[in-house]
């Protein structure tokens, strides 16, 4: 038990806030959350925005066994933001966040808006586990809202709920049809002031404005899987120790199987991307795919054909024996083909396909490494050492090819971009020289302690900057995949774990959405420059102080200043630099030192 500051608002909690710690940010869904006795608040500060309680976790009632309780009565805890100092941690009812899942899953299926509140209300209804029963009686509800004049009828009762402090017209409304039709017979307004004055309806306005949409579940739970976009479907190939592969249609809104690995092929950390010619024309029936890497390694390829098309007339037509089956990869002398030398760690691997034929095979892995793999020879050109930051050793990664930059002109070199943790880096692959360039790329503060990245930012590479999305995901994700659509205006989120079990949850997220800035949005920017300014104050102070303590063992072992440079060399650059750039400061020793340590 412990004493907490609180707050009505969250902007001023963090004013409030003291140097290191964390913010608890209530959802509504714990207002009155039947069940949830945790906080019998005692307002002893004086002042208007900061509260002291007691904060202590929710009784466990003797006659509950334990899996009742965490399903009925347990909180969920998850980081909503953070930075170096500070945690800010959304605390939601767990009952909250296992309907909100079944609220956003009859949403897309109605193809119409409505109250949350109100399919929360039909799920009780129905025992908050039939969907279908749900979505039979919102339907029905519809339908007895169009009939006489039963709105009619409500708005003359209106009166008489608002004085009981049911505020929700919607939700009104949905249990005078609950009263027509129960053979309970239980009072409208009984059962809209239990549930939204005792109980406290758990869905605000901002929720009913979700930019994510739950589309049908997936056919089998995926955690780490592999993901393709080709034309309107959504090929996912196999998880941890699972092999099935599956198609989702992203217009008919249904999934269908497509094959399964070998039986002697264990997925685990796997890679699968799509093969790539200049010519690659983005409504071809078929493509070919390539599935390699993981633990322990395989090397497969497959000739897709799409499953919801007619394949027996197409496959006459390529006379292909193997269509949408993993077989094992053969080079032009029909000799086995194997990605991954014995030494490399090919878990959780990331690979892009780029070069001026798009023949070459990009491979970023563990620890540190990245390698070019030649398509047409089937042999490695290249292999490299990623400058990682503070030993970071990558795995289940960022890693996607970048347009090039205007400025860049040759179309020999390649661009790419990294992320893990605290790493960020652009890379640079001269096809013609064979050789890379590394720069770095800050990390934003509320991205650097992740893996397996499982929260929405976006990076804004002409400018540099981070922004971090105002919405966070609807339950904690860990080894989800993400995918674009055919038309980029769509991010699908497939699977995942939420620290409990595997998931077969679909998420479509709208990247319009993304584009536009709000007002906290732009705030976490601002907070961001400044941590930004201060990392790299730190970061000065830090090598100038290296640079003094090179200065003194230089002293000490009385080294020959001339090893570095003439002394005449750096007074020339300094006094060069300080006519070009108008330095209006005055010039130390150790800007002296610098200039010595970069011309050695």
């Amino acid at each position: 038990i412990s004493h907490v500051s609180t707050s009505d608002d969250i902007q001023v909690a963090q004013i409030y806030r003291s140097h290191q710690g964390c913010i608890l940010h209530f959802h509504p869904s714990m207002r009155r959350a039947i069940g949830i006795l945790s906080c019998d608040v005692s307002w002893i500060s004086p002042f208007k925005h900061e509260r002291e309680i007691l904060f202590a976790r929710s009784t466990i009632y003797s006659n509950k066994d334990e899996k009742t309780y965490k399903e009925e009565y347990a909180w969920n805890a998850r980081v909503e933001d953070e930075d170096e100092y500070t945690q800010m941690i959304l605390l939601t009812w767990a009952r909250y966040d296992q309907s909100i899942r079944q609220t956003l899953e009859i949403d897309a299926i109605l193809y119409r808006p409505i109250d949350f509140n109100i399919i929360y209300a039909a799920l009780e209804s129905c025992n908050e586990k039939d969907i279908n029963k749900a979505i039979a009686l919102l339907s029905e509800f519809e339908e007895w809202k169009l009939r006489g004049n039963n709105v009619q009828k409500y708005k003359k009762e209106m009166c008489e709920f608002l004085k009981r402090r049911c505020c929700n017209h919607n939700v009104n409304l949905f249990y005078m049809f609950i009263e027509k039709r129960s053979l309970k017979r239980q009072h409208a307004m009984e059962k809209s002031t239990l549930s939204t004055v005792n109980n406290g309806l758990p869905f605000v306005e901002k929720d009913n404005n979700i930019p994510f949409s739950i589309l049908p579940s997936l056919p089998i739970p995926l955690y780490q899987s592999q993901c393709v976009t080709h034309n309107y479907e959504i090929l996912m190939f196999g998880d941890y120790c699972n092999n099935e592969c599956y198609s989702y249609h992203t217009i008919k809104r249904k999934y269908k199987r497509i094959c399964s690995y070998p039986d002697n092929v264990k997925l685990n950390g796997h890679c699968v991307i799509k093969l790539m010619t200049n010519n690659n024309n983005n409504n071809a029936c078929d493509i070919t795919l390539l599935s390699f890497g993981g633990y322990p390694k395989h090397t497969l390829i497959m000739k897709y054909i799409s499953v919801w098309s007619d394949i027996d007339n197409l496959q006459n037509k390529y006379k292909e024996n193997h269509i949408n089956e993993w077989i094992p990869f053969f080079g032009d002398n029909n000799e086995p083909v194997s990605i991954g030398r014995d030494k490399d760690d090919y878990l959780g691997s990331r690979a892009v396909i780029s070069g001026s034929n798009k023949h070459l095979l990009f491979i970023s892995y563990f620890p540190n490494n990245i390698s070019v793999f030649n398509l047409n020879t089937f042999r490695y050109v290249k292999h490299s050492v990623l400058p990682t930051n503070d030993n970071d050793r990558i795995r289940y990664h960022c890693f996607v090819s970048k347009k090039p930059s205007k400025k860049n002109t040759n179309q020999n070199i390649h661009e790419m971009m990294l992320f893990h943790k605290n790493t960020g880096l652009s890379i640079e692959y001269d096809e013609n020289y064979n050789i890379f360039q590394f720069y770095g790329v800050r990390v934003c503060t509320t991205m650097k302690s992740f893996c397996c990245y499982g929260i929405i930012h976006r990076y804004l590479i002409a400018k540099d900057q981070w922004v971090k999305f105002e919405s966070i995901l609807l339950m904690p994700l860990n080894c989800c995949t993400a995918t674009l659509s055919r038309d980029n205006k769509y991010v699908h989120v497939i699977g995942g774990y939420d620290e409990q079990e595997t998931l077969s949850t679909h998420l479509k997220i709208t990247l319009r959405k993304w584009t536009i800035e709000t007002k906290t949005e732009i705030e976490w920017i601002k907070r961001e420059e400044e941590s930004r300014y201060t990392e790299e104050i730190e970061k000065e102070k830090k090598e100038i102080e290296m640079m003094n303590e090179e200065l003194s063992i230089m002293e000490r072992e009385r080294l020959d200043i001339r090893k570095f440079k003439r002394t005449k060399e750096i007074s020339i650059i300094t006094n060069y630099w300080t006519r070009s750039y108008s330095v209006k400061m005055g010039w130390i020793d150790e800007f002296n030192a610098i200039i010595a340590r970069h011309i050695l």
